[in-house]
């Protein structure tokens, strides 16, 4: 395949055959910098002498040197539009309501100017026919029938909500005169406002090129607007300039072809027909190798893309800067950046990127929303801020905060998580001088606190000693973020100066202005955010070049790499954000989508037009958020063109085989059997706090994996922060607040008999323990007061009723008298055979007295009940009403009785106050035994003494099992046990 000339090659061999040794008599304009870079090298290729060079423009830098205003940035654009808004309604929004329509506005305006439309003509009220004849005389038939079937729907009477837009339609012309006058009164001015100015002397004739002796040449222009067309016009005529229009023979001759329009309507044109060659460049047909690829997933494209990148890096002859990587959307920018191989060495990413999509915009909006739901809480007289445990989580966990304060953001989120604080203060965050304080103790304003924060993370990353944990240690200052070089940056430290730079600017203009308070300033950070894009540095004329569509103008490689070639990709979707309805836009020849689409269309042909391999990828997914149908623009390349019958199809996928979950069972090896030792008794007391509970007897038989993955390999479930009560949290509150109540009125009193008399007093103190109880739970220091809010303020009112029916029920009890609350941990060394011996605990929740009877008391606050089957049930895991809370009380019966020497006339009952009954008439605290098959009454168990010898025996076998080798932990058959496990993802049952 022979070498073709690139479009810039061929505007550099024009240069050289017409301007010798002399090229800097030509002024060469592009439509944008890039072009002009790349032309340079393309010249420094060609001329092996010195010469004077070309001066090269892009049209914007050209023209802005006939004027002597500045281009205003679009934030400075917006307040300005927000001024003249105000100026001409009184009943104004606030900044950032307004903001999104202030951006409608401004580029409203742009094409206003950009199009020479009169906005006193465009925004006209008609209310009449006569009014509608007469106001668009002017115009062309078809522009004129378009205008005026959207005005016909106003007559004979607006109503609804064509009132409220004829409101704001009245605004449009003294707001568009105010907020020009604003920008021209301080030197600055949007890129129509000024090409409009040039435009309309252009036509008057008054407008001075200052030409001299120089030449002008235009090159690689499409889909001019008014006012640069009547601009290339004027210097066409004035100063004969050339114009060297980057197009191909297919798409300008063929009427269909709607990539070829606008330079059909040059070609016609009296003026600019005369700059067409006789002969427009057949490129496009020429033989190529076109793949299209179909891929699931978006990052499949990319990783497709890199391997290939790999292949081609790995052939000596791979020139990278003749290959480009096009993307048409921004979302694609980092999977390819993250799927490209080491063996590409150099990459320029020519294409911005959304300052909401980077990670220190997650960051700053964190603070927002922290700041945003910070609540002034009282307890008793001394005021303080409250931050949510779950803003504090969010900013502790980002990235940026934890890679360089990891100490610190690391205990405070184990702190957090471990005492299940769900509510924070300042004092919470140690002394000043760190990040953490910067993040949380800051008294700024919103604005300034982002600042401050702006300026600490660059200090932080300019840094040698930016790795430490410490940034006390670190002893860093602030740095000064507004005499930094961009170009000498990192891809964080050009976020944090592109934010700084828009801070900045918004603090300027909200100098003599109220500053908004946190809700409304956040919203406001966040439209700016939204709209600012951050150019990637880089050197553009070497390596691998990674663009947008736009980018791409003017440019040819020879190797071209195209992701995302879905509907609604490329061609973009038509979605014109404007005031100005599209009837009026047609009518008035304002662009519209129609435009929109033939502009790329224009960028997708001519970007093959020289290229000699190029790939499409798109996606075939038709997943949320994902676009699954291919760009209309490739089934006309398959369709339309001479390429279609070469175009190779491929669609790649992973085998996926939805495998079926495989059975899990551990063997006993001997390091499962050394973590079994850790419960037995051993001289070693290293691991004398391992011990099992009943709870992880009841799990065991339940599910042995499940005791496994719980009590032997430890795979404990992460600490998480409880902001609700939870069923398990609600019984340790209901446990504790009883504790508290009886140990504070047995401390009161000096007396462990509680008499009928005492329930009164006992009930006063209800309020008081629940207060207690709740704030242990949530770790709230001294001085601290819990406050129910919420879903909590139920919790909290069940929780005060259960503890008063327990008392009611006491009451009815009493008199008696009480032996222990909440007995710790009571250990018991059980006996198997061989020797061994089984650490085994318990937590007895209450232990009383009354008449020969001692009551082994369970508070259960779950659905538990009272009736079981036999003993021998309480062990069988198979059993389908086998009773874990009777099992429970048994074991808690059992312990007592083996800790406490109670004399033979003395009953044990193990009773249970279980929610699910307390309110029944006739409420009883006893165990009921019941017959198989039984639909009666069973019996009460007044006295465990006779059941505790089997219930050994039970407990002896299920022990001798859990530490039998031959017997593995297997998992349970009954997969509605798996519902709420934690592991139930480790066994595919989740």
């Amino acid at each position: 395949m022979s070498q073709q000339p690139t479009f810039l090659e061929e505007i550099a061999d024009a240069l050289i055959a017409e301007g010798g040794e002399d090229l800097g008599k030509v002024k060469l304009i592009f439509p944008n910098r890039r072009a002009g870079l790349f032309l340079r090298r393309a010249l420094a290729r060609k001329i092996k002498n010195p010469v004077w060079a070309p001066e090269i423009y892009s049209l914007e830098d050209f023209l802005f040197q006939y004027t002597d205003l500045q281009i205003a940035d679009k934030l400075t654009l917006v307040y300005e539009m927000y001024s003249a808004y105000r100026k001409v309604n009184p009943e104004a929004e606030s900044l950032e309501k307004f903001f999104f329509w202030g951006e409608v506005l401004v580029g409203d305006f742009e094409d206003i100017d950009q199009y020479l439309v009169e906005p006193d003509h465009l925004f006209q009220s008609i209310q009449t026919q006569k009014e509608l004849d007469d106001a668009f005389a002017y115009l062309g038939d078809e522009e004129r029938l378009v205008i005026q079937s959207f005005w016909k729907s106003f007559m004979p009477q607006a109503k609804g909500d064509q009132l409220h837009f004829l409101k704001t339609w009245k605004l449009l012309v003294p707001i568009y005169q105010d907020y020009r006058k604003r920008l021209q009164d301080k030197k600055l001015a949007y890129k129509g406002m000024v090409y409009r100015s040039i435009a309309e002397a252009c036509k008057g004739d008054t407008f001075d090129p200052k030409q001299g002796d120089s030449q002008f040449w235009f090159a690689g222009f499409n889909a001019l607007t008014s006012a640069e067309e009547e601009v290339l016009k004027y210097f066409v005529r004035e100063t004969s300039a050339r114009i060297f229009w980057d197009m191909d023979d297919y798409y300008v001759r063929s009427a269909q072809q709607e990539s070829g329009q606008f330079f059909r309507q040059y070609k016609e044109d009296t003026l600019l027909g005369k700059t067409f060659p006789e002969e427009i460049p057949a490129n496009f047909e020429k033989p190529k190798q076109i793949d299209t690829i179909g891929v699931s997933l978006e990052i499949g494209q990319a990783k497709y893309v890199g391997e290939r990148l790999e292949e081609l890096a790995n052939d000596p002859a791979w020139v990278p800067e003749e290959t480009v990587v096009v993307m048409p959307m921004e979302h694609f920018l980092f999977p390819v950046l993250n799927s490209l191989p080491e063996e590409v060495k150099q990459v320029n990413i020519t294409m911005g990127y959304p300052l909401k999509d980077t990670p220190l915009f997650g960051l700053l909006d964190a603070v927002l929303d922290l700041r945003k739901n910070t609540r002034r809480k009282k307890d008793g007289g001394t005021a303080f801020e409250a931050y949510s445990y779950r803003d504090v989580l969010a900013i502790l966990r980002h990235p940026y905060v934890f890679s360089t304060a990891t100490r610190e953001a690391g205990n405070l989120i184990y702190r957090i998580e471990k005492d299940n604080i769900i509510s924070l203060d300042k004092a919470d965050f140690g002394e000043s001088g760190s990040l953490i304080t910067t993040l949380f103790l800051s008294s700024a304003s919103p604005l300034d606190h982002l600042l401050e924060l702006l300026n600490l993370l660059y200090g932080v990353l300019q840094s040698e000693e930016s790795a430490s944990d410490d940034l006390e240690q670190a002893n860093l200052e602030q740095a000064n973020l507004e005499q930094t070089n961009l170009e000498q940056t990192n891809l964080e430290q050009e976020y944090i100066i592109k934010f700084h730079e828009q801070l900045m600017r918004l603090k300027t203009l909200l100098v003599g202005n109220d500053t908004p308070e946190v809700t409304l300033f956040q919203k406001l950070f966040r439209k700016v955010a939204q709209s600012v894009r951050i150019p990637f540095s880089g050197e553009p004329l070497k390596g691998l070049q990674v663009m947008g569509v736009l980018e791409t103008r003017n440019l040819d490689f020879k190797q071209v790499f195209v992701l995302g070639m879905n509907e609604g990709y490329w061609p973009a979707e038509a979605a014109t954000q404007s005031f100005v309805p599209y009837n009026l836009r047609k009518g008035f020849g304002l662009p519209t989508f129609d435009q929109q689409d033939a502009f790329y269309s224009y960028l997708f042909y001519r970007l093959l037009q020289r290229a000699e391999k190029v790939t499409f990828l798109h996606n075939t997914s038709n997943e949320t958020n994902l676009k699954g149908e291919q760009s209309r623009l490739l089934y006309q390349l398959k369709y339309e063109t001479v390429h279609g019958e070469h175009i190779t199809y491929k669609s790649l996928s992973s085998d996926v085989a939805i495998s079926v979950p495989q059975p899990i069972l551990i063997q006993k090896t001997e390091e499962v059997l050394a973590r079994l030792d850790e419960f037995l008794v051993t001289d070693d007391e290293s691991s004398a706090h391992q011990r099992l509970s009943p709870s992880a007897l009841n799990t065991y038989l339940d599910c042995r994996l499940r005791f496994y993955f719980r009590h032997v390999a430890r795979l404990y479930e992460p600490e998480e922060v409880q902001a609700e009560i939870d069923p398990a949290v609600f019984g340790n509150i209901l446990h504790h607040a009883l504790e508290f109540l009886y140990a504070d009125f047995i401390e009161k009193k000096d007396s462990r008999q509680i008499d009928k008399a005492d329930f009164d007093s006992i009930r006063k103190g209800v309020p008081g323990a629940l207060q207690k109880a709740f704030e242990m739970h949530y770790s709230l220091g001294t001085g601290k007061q819990f406050k129910a809010e919420g879903r909590n303020l139920i919790a909290q009112s069940i929780a005060k009723k259960l503890t008063l029916e327990i008392l009611k029920n006491d009451e009815s009890y009493a008199p008696f008298e009480i032996l222990g609350l909440e007995l710790d941990e009571l250990p018991l060394d059980f006996q198997l055979t061989g020797g061994r011996k089984v650490k085994l605990k318990g937590i007895i929740d209450r232990v009383d007295s009354k008449e020969g009877l001692v009551r082994v008391m369970d508070y259960k606050s779950g659905a538990d009940n009272k009736v079981f089957y036999g003993i021998e049930t309480l062990f069988d895991r198979e059993h389908p009403k086998r009773n874990k809370a009777a099992m429970q009380t048994f074991y808690y019966g059992m312990l007592y009785l083996d800790k406490n020497a109670v004399a033979e006339d003395i009953k044990v009952l193990a009773g249970l106050y279980n929610s699910r009954e307390l309110f029944n008439d006739n409420f009883q605290v006893e165990l009921e035994l019941k017959s198989e098959g039984s639909r009666g009454k069973g019996t009460l168990v007044q006295d465990i003494r006779p059941f505790i010898p089997e219930f050994v025996s039970g407990l002896k076998t299920l022990l001798e099992e859990i530490f039998d080798q031959a017997t593995p932990f297997g998992q349970t058959e009954d997969l509605k046990k798996c519902k709420n496990c934690p592991y139930n993802s480790i066994c595919h049952r989740d």
